[in-house]
């Protein structure tokens, strides 16, 4: 059975196969044949070209970064520094120097977990500061952008009411850190 409205100025007939076929009364010559599977089509993918370009791959603009390392696996541009051993402030501020999208390392998940205590390992690290601060005692952790962090690791007891986080030197797990004391630290461009 064939259904017939009219929907802003256009003549809409639905099929029994939900094919819809549209047709502007002011046109004589256009009738548009779109299934609901090639309308979805059309809808995907339109959000998949106009969606942010959140997601643009560091490899790609790691080159205005000549001091930092592309690594494929866990598709990151960092920097990873020893020395000097800086306070969070410093730190952060070191990253920032490097460049618009340079910052401290945000650990989102167990991946990027990974590779930083293999970056801790291999430069022989005690600890480093990654991002991740609050404002008060007990509130949120935010990351430089205000989002707020998602993953912890932390270790037992933690977190404290400190401001800063940073990974401890045994367990490598994370505690909250006042920031003061200097520490290794690694930069990632996003």
């Amino acid at each position: 059975m064939f259904r017939t409205e009219s929907v802003e100025g256009y003549q809409v007939t639905e099929n029994p196969d939900f094919t819809r076929h549209y047709c502007n009364s002011n046109i004589t010559a256009g009738v548009l044949e779109l299934s609901f599977e090639k309308l979805l089509l059309i809808g995907l993918a339109a959000a998949i070209v106009l969606r942010p370009r959140s997601d643009v791959d560091p490899s790609a603009y790691c080159v205005a970064y000549p001091t930092y390392t592309y690594d494929s696996t866990y598709n990151l541009c960092y920097r990873s520094v020893k020395t000097p051993l800086l306070n969070a402030p410093d730190a952060e501020a070191a990253c920032s120097a490097d460049g618009p999208r340079a910052q401290l390392i945000r650990i989102t998940d167990d991946h990027i977990y990974a590779f930083v205590l293999l970056q801790i390992t291999l430069n022989g690290f005690k600890n480093i500061y990654i991002q991740g601060k609050r404002s008060t005692p007990t509130g949120p952790f935010l990351y430089n952008d205000g989002t707020p962090v998602t993953y912890f690791r932390w270790d037992a007891g933690e977190p404290s009411s400190d401001t800063f986080i940073r990974t401890d030197t045994s367990a490598r797990l994370m505690e909250a850190s006042d920031g003061f004391t200097t520490r290794s630290y690694i930069c990632a461009v996003y």
